[in-house]
């Protein structure tokens, strides 16, 4: 049973925060991450999730046929807010792992610099690494 939480997208605007509200802003912060868990658990009726996904970067990363990192869209338009750190996401994950309300962990749409930042994030705070990685791909943008 796996299940995903959404990072920050001004796109995606029809997303509720964390699955429990209304719609708002998008974020991967603990509170988000640990209410998507509980509105999640509670609508599928179970205790626990074998796989959670974090799931778009907090930060601004390209995507979707962006193969350029562009300079002037890390700190501005809805990515104006700092990113929420790697360690409150990784952080918040660890303690629904050891709350037994989620067994494993991976990323989706992340980047190789954020795979290896959550890694380290992990290694440091003592939380399992992520077991998956969910990458965006299409056979008309490569």
């Amino acid at each position: 049973l796996a299940t995903k939480v959404t990072g920050r997208s001004a796109h995606l605007t029809w997303i509720p925060a964390n699955r429990g509200q209304a719609a708002g802003p998008v974020r991967l912060d603990a509170a988000s991450i640990h209410a998507a868990v509980e509105a999640e658990l509670s609508r599928l009726g179970t205790d626990y999730v074998d796989l959670l996904q974090l799931h778009w970067p907090d930060r601004y990363v390209p995507t979707f046929g962006q193969f350029q990192y562009r300079r002037d869209r890390q700190y501005s338009g809805q990515y104006a807010e700092p990113a929420v750190p790697f360690e409150e996401q990784v952080e918040a994950v660890g303690k629904l792992i050891a709350a037994g309300k989620v067994r494993h962990w991976g990323l989706s749409n992340e980047t190789s610099y954020g795979v290896m930042s959550h890694c380290t994030a992990a290694d440091r705070l003592g939380v399992p690494r992520p077991v998956s990685l969910q990458n965006h791909y299409s056979l008309l943008q490569r």
